[in-house]
């Protein structure tokens, strides 16, 4: 009856519970933990391809002259703005009017912040390399 409970291994008995090895086999991943990591590998190498191309897309995007004058406008509504209001229509503050405002801005804030990063990462990644290797003279 308590057989089921318990699993046989070469350290002695342990709990019949599945391994994270036997969720993997499960899985279809024979070669378990080792085989999960090599199987990402390549998995990591897309995902970084993407994100240096989504950073030059960001930098391409916004050298263009519609791109710089959006992204003028951009930095207009947030980081040459005030993030604590001095007064909202000459109606008293309370502590909760400038809290809210003051969340509000920092989010937009942030996202402006976002742009300009991926726009500096897109200009130190410069033009993508055409993945040819050049001939030996």
């Amino acid at each position: 009856m308590f057989d089921e409970l318990l699993r046989k291994t070469e350290q002695g008995n342990v709990p019949a519970t599945p391994s994270a090895e036997d969720i993997l086999k499960g899985l279809n991943m024979p070669a378990g933990w080792k085989g999960l990591k090599n199987s990402a590998q390549p998995v990591e190498e897309g995902l970084k391809k993407e994100r240096e191309q989504l950073q030059r897309d960001y930098q391409a995007t916004f050298e263009t002259p519609h791109g710089r004058r959006v992204l003028e406008s951009l930095l207009d509504q947030t980081f040459r703005r005030p993030s604590v209001p001095t007064a909202i229509n000459d109606s008293p503050l309370t502590i909760e009017k400038v809290a809210l405002y003051a969340t509000e801005r920092q989010g937009q804030n942030s996202v402006v912040f976002f742009i300009l990063n991926l726009i500096e990462k897109g200009r130190k990644l410069g033009a993508p390399s055409s993945g040819k290797k050049k001939k030996k003279k």
